[in-house]
């Protein structure tokens, strides 16, 4: 765990950056017959302190259509993809001026959202969704929604902190064969971004290293979220059956922190278990022999 102050860095806006590439991907900010824009917005407040942010709001229709607006929190997915739904406090501190607006035909209506940011508010990022879904015969057509990211921070002391919750082989028999697969859980119990490196070391029983191979875990962890993910360690190098470690090595956030567990497993090749199911099976005959032989002498 460390902390420094917040700032606007190179690499935060490089995460900036992908995130709202996948977020363009996901939801374009034109559906049908309307269309909302920016698409995003980055805002720096202090605890304590309000602003107002506006949001424009296109028909493209020929007749008046009434809107319904809404905010709405924003977290990752196991794949790095932005979910929308409520999640933290920070939902509440904006609201739009009304929840409701009509928008003449073909016509480009401006509305505000009021950001009230309380004094105890924790220091960090937080994201936001500004939500427009159409209204039509008195319902809300979710079908037809669209959101405006918001990017919220917070000023104050910034703090990385990353946890891998779990990392185990998630199968004794996938350990047989000659990959074998590897479970990590890990959250980030911060409040910025963290980017993330995995590394992942395959190690004896004494710690001598055998091999180590970059593992992919994705792009930049946000505040509060968790990320599962599956990983493959080629054991084909392991010419001697036995018990080995597979240690993964994190390195995250802005001042490259390293967190890591590891986990011990047995490597039998498939060779060593038929040689086994074999010596068993002929041990299992030579005992039935044995016993038929000894039925047969006590019955003479």
């Amino acid at each position: 765990m460390c902390e420094y102050t917040n700032k606007f860095t190179n690499l935060r806006i490089i995460n900036f950056f992908f995130f709202f590439l996948l977020f363009l991907f996901l939801f374009p900010n034109q559906v049908g017959a309307f269309s909302v824009g920016p698409l995003k917005q980055t805002i720096v407040l202090a605890p304590g302190s309000e602003q107002t942010v506006l949001l424009t709001i296109t028909n493209s229709e020929d007749v008046e259509v009434m809107y319904n607006l809404e905010v709405l929190g924003v977290k990752q997915n196991n794949l790095g993809q932005p979910v929308f739904g409520s999640f933290s406090e920070a939902e509440s501190w904006v609201k739009p001026e009304s929840n409701n607006l009509a928008v003449p035909a073909n016509k480009t209506k401006t509305v505000s959202f009021k950001i009230v940011v309380p004094q105890n508010a924790y220091p960090g990022f937080y994201y936001l969704g500004l939500g427009v879904a159409e209204k039509k015969n008195g319902g809300v057509t979710f079908s037809a929604r669209l959101l405006s990211l918001l990017s919220l921070q917070i000023a104050g002391t910034a703090r990385e902190n990353l946890k891998i919750e779990q990392w185990f082989g998630n199968s004794f028999f996938k350990l047989l064969k000659n990959d074998g697969n590897f479970n990590l859980t890990i959250k980030n119990n911060g409040n910025v971004d963290l980017p993330v490196v995995g590394q992942l070391i395959l190690k004896d029983r004494q710690g001598n290293i055998l091999k180590s191979q970059t593992i992919n875990l994705g792009n930049a962890l946000i505040p509060g979220t968790r990320r599962f993910l599956e990983t493959k360690l080629s054991l084909k190098p392991l010419l001697i059956p036995g018990f080995y470690q597979a240690e993964i090595v994190i390195n995250y956030g802005q001042l490259n922190q390293t967190v890591f567990a590891s986990t011990s497993f047995c490597y039998l090749p498939f060779w060593l278990v038929l040689i086994i199911l074999l010596l068993l099976l002929f041990l299992f005959i030579l005992f039935k022999k044995r016993q038929k032989n000894q039925h047969y002498e006590s019955g003479i």
